[in-house]
């Protein structure tokens, strides 16, 4: 499945077991038919949507490093140990590839602020879709950056003598209680 628009609504749908937690530990090995798997286990802080009891979970995705070998599978998450997620999954999921649309189903929390897995700042859900500013994560240091969509003034001939892009206002990344009260009512729905 593929998260077209950033619509939270069908992230929210096709997502049996939504979390909050932190990776605890990473294993990677090859499975019976020779495959390189990662075996992610997760600390479970919260649970948004799903059995409330769970307090520990592994998620094994397709790909992965060991000293020998490396099999990297596109927009597959890799998760680092000791950061805190949302994962949309569904537990029942048994293919090697439980997250909910890829990558789009896993949001970073840097503090208290919530990230898309590539590191843009999720500043808010309108209508149901997912809105995203101009700060970043870099998610390899944690540091937060702004980013400016403005470009350097660009010149031009014929009538137009110069034009320069206003940059892009900076929004504050969405925190998490906020984002979770928005994924339990979508799930209500």
């Amino acid at each position: 499945m593929t998260l077209i628009g950033n619509d939270l609504r069908a992230l929210v749908a096709d997502s049996a077991f939504i979390f909050v937690g932190r990776l605890l530990s990473r294993d990677m090995e090859k499975d019976a038919r020779g495959l390189l798997v990662t075996r992610n286990r997760f600390a479970v802080e919260r649970v948004i949507v799903g059995q409330p009891d769970v307090k520990t979970i592994t998620l094994t995705v397709l790909g992965g490093e060991t000293d020998t070998l490396v099999m990297r599978v596109s927009h597959m998450p890799e998760f680092a140990v000791d950061q805190r997620y949302i994962v949309f999954t569904d537990l029942a999921r048994t293919v090697y590839n439980p997250v909910t649309a890829n990558e789009h189903g896993v949001f970073v929390i840097a503090d208290t602020a919530v990230y898309a897995y590539d590191g843009r700042a999720v500043t808010g859900v309108e209508n149901g879709i997912l809105q995203f500013g101009a700060t970043r994560l870099d998610i390899r240091t944690g540091r937060v950056a702004e980013t400016s969509a403005s470009s350097d003034a660009a010149k031009l001939t014929g009538n137009i003598v110069s034009m320069e892009r206003a940059p892009a206002a900076a929004e504050n990344p969405v925190r998490l209680e906020e984002f979770i009260a928005v994924i339990a009512a979508a799930a209500r729905r």
